[in-house]
């Protein structure tokens, strides 16, 4: 005015920026600022910016993508200077806030089978983990929550599962399970469903939570037990049971256990030893039991004998019925006088339990 050249003049006030990180911004300085001499230009300047953005020396505009960790830096005091061409400026301010968006996290469903014992059964972060600003995500246990545990000669920090078994968990989201004996008591066919929680950490600090439910299904199919029945002769003696080994489709050892003796007469061993209840037998032993009967039994009941077998997970059981009789005499010769021959044990049939 007059031949004096005027400082420029703010224009309003210049509101607070408020983004996130990895966030596209554009913000329009110009309107700001004013020149008091007609036909002046002006040229902008900034200092304080967050990283990743930057201003147009002409237009005044600030534009760019915030980097995915400006939220660290924040907040900045942002300095935008307008300068006409005869180098009057005027400087204003304004406070950017940047924030760091927490990561997101889905709950997950995994599977096992129980007989896999020690196994990596998923990755719980990449299917369904994100970060809405690009940060690298970290896996872990809930601060606190995590002591030593024995994978198979690998130690790492596991949580006990709300249903049984112990989780770990690496820091790329790797979930290692050992079922240890907390499943035993499934049986074929059957499951159970066992959870935990971790914390997942992105790269500025941000945290949130999400659970891992494990289904654990058992495969064991039960051992096989030889059961059966024997006719045998009052007072008679070594009467074989004529039992077969046990077996297990699975392939697991086998322990057999007496859990019932007959009433009465006495069940031997090969070695002539009386069998006791509880006892445990091989499986040569079992094969070679004999039986003993009483001298005066009068019942028309059979006794029975029973054993277990189990492979550690599942029980079989069987049993052998025994019919005593009275001895089967039969006569030959003219009028029954050529002799007498006594038939102390008649038939024996098996089936498998």
């Amino acid at each position: 005015v007059n031949g004096v050249n005027d400082t420029p003049v703010a224009v309003g006030t210049i509101s607070d920026q408020d983004d996130n990180d990895s966030d596209s911004v554009s913000v329009d300085m110009s309107g700001y600022f004013a020149d008091p001499d007609a036909g002046a230009t002006l040229t902008y300047t900034a200092s304080g910016l967050p990283p990743g953005l930057s201003i147009d020396l002409d237009t005044g505009i600030i534009s760019g993508t915030l980097d995915s960790s400006a939220s660290a830096g924040g907040p900045y005091l942002v300095q935008v200077t307008a300068e006409d061409e005869n180098g009057a400026s005027l400087t204003r301010s304004f406070t950017w806030n940047v924030s760091n968006p927490g990561p997101v996290a889905g709950d997950d469903d995994f599977d096992t089978v129980l007989e896999s014992g020690v196994v990596v059964v998923g990755n719980a972060v990449v299917s369904n983990d994100s970060d809405p600003d690009g940060d690298t995500l970290t896996a872990s246990l809930p601060v606190g929550m995590g002591t030593p545990h024995d994978f198979n000669g690998t130690i790492k920090d596991a949580v006990a599962g709300s249903q049984g078994g112990h989780f770990a968990i690496d820091a790329n989201g790797d979930v290692t399970f050992d079922p240890g004996t907390d499943f035993d008591d499934l049986k074929g066919g059957e499951s159970r469903q066992t959870t935990f929680s971790y914390l997942l950490s992105d790269t500025d600090g941000a945290t949130t939570t999400a659970t891992v439910t494990l289904t654990v299904t058992s495969t064991n199919l039960p051992p096989e037990a030889d059961s059966g029945k024997i006719t045998v002769s009052v007072g008679s003696r070594g009467g074989r049971l004529g039992l077969e080994a046990p077996s297990d489709p699975d392939g697991d050892p086998l322990t057999i256990q007496v859990s019932r003796l007959p009433k009465v007469g006495t069940l031997r061993l090969p070695n002539g030893k009386p069998v006791v209840l509880g006892q445990f037998l091989t499986s040569r032993q079992l094969e070679r039991l004999v039986y003993d009967a009483p001298a005066n039994y009068r019942s028309r009941k059979p006794v029975i004998f029973r054993y277990l077998v189990s492979d550690g997970r599942e029980i079989a059981e069987a049993k052998v019925r025994i019919k005593i009789v009275k001895t089967c005499q039969v006569s030959w010769g003219a009028k029954g006088n050529g002799g007498m021959m006594s038939l102390p044990q008649s038939f024996k049939k098996h089936s498998k339990a």
